[in-house]
């Protein structure tokens, strides 16, 4: 008999402890929401601008300009992470990029010296 009034007497401290936390913030929020109200009738008109800029965004351009900020700002975050210096860009595609470049130069830098070979040869045939 008394290991049941024991039992009970756990059950009912975890139920105390899981409770209390839970009224204690039942009871915060019910007084933060009746404090709340008043301050929500008080709150000033908004700004001119603001009723401006509401007027606009509910127009079909408005929503253009709200799409074209978003597309920016992702653009922006891809850029920062995959760009030039970027957080996540792979070091390796650079390492690519680069020996393609100087490759590159260095197919120009011969096809330029056979272009003035070239040139040299058509002008001394024709002095000749």
């Amino acid at each position: 008999m008394f290991d049941r009034f024991y039992n009970m007497g756990r059950r009912a401290s975890a139920l105390a402890t899981v409770l209390a936390p839970a009224l204690a913030a039942a009871l915060v929020s019910s007084v933060s929401v009746a404090f709340a109200a008043p301050a929500a009738e008080e709150v000033a008109a908004p700004s001119e601008f603001m009723v401006k800029l509401d007027a606009f965004l509910n127009t079909k351009w408005g929503q253009y300009a709200l799409i074209f900020i978003f597309f920016l700002m992702i653009i922006g975050y891809l850029r920062a992470l995959f760009g030039p210096r970027g957080f996540f860009r792979e070091k390796k595609w650079d390492e690519w990029n680069e020996e393609m470049r100087r490759k590159e130069a260095e197919a120009k830098a011969a096809r330029e010296a056979e272009r003035l070979a070239d040139a040299g040869r058509t002008k001394a045939e024709k002095q000749a």
